[in-house]
């Protein structure tokens, strides 16, 4: 899994980020509205929604991987 948990000044929220074909991906999910922190269920639904985009992200590199001979 490639889904990390950033704090800090800059950003407040779940980073994705995966390499498939040759290519980086790297989405940002925040857990902020309207400046403030979210928590518990909310906080738990926008982590669900970061580890589904990689799962995603990493479908389509078992897709675009070469197979083994």
């Amino acid at each position: 899994m490639s889904v990390k948990l950033l704090d800090n000044k800059a950003f407040y929220g779940y980073r994705v980020r995966r390499t498939v074909a040759g290519e980086l991906y790297q989405e940002y999910f925040s857990l902020k509205k309207d400046g403030k922190r979210l928590d518990g269920r909310a906080m738990k639904v926008v982590e669900k929604e970061a580890i589904a985009r990689d799962e995603e992200l990493e479908a389509c590199l078992l897709y675009t991987s070469p197979s083994p001979r």
